[in-house]
């Protein structure tokens, strides 16, 4: 019995134009995910999140949702791409 290797070579983005968006989406659809999670789960209430949610002029849930979403997308990135 003989047996056939097939060998692909990774999409360019040139070949996918929407492949660029693909990250940015990814990253939205987590932060949501986590932003729901938060904000049925925790709603933090200390004193430095607040102040900082503040400064940024955004909710705590969706500071702490950016930050959970930069610690995982900082590990996809180094681990797996």
């Amino acid at each position: 019995m003989e047996s056939t290797i097939i060998i692909s070579t990774p999409n360019r983005p040139s070949q996918h134009p929407d492949a660029g968006n693909f990250d940015k989406e990814f990253r939205q659809e987590i932060a949501v995910i986590i932003h729901d999670v938060l904000l049925k789960a925790y709603g933090s209430q200390s004193g430095h999140v607040q102040k900082e949610a503040s400064r940024r002029r955004t909710s705590v849930e969706r500071l702490l949702a950016a930050y959970l979403t930069r610690i995982i997308m900082d590990k996809v990135d180094r681990e797996y791409i």
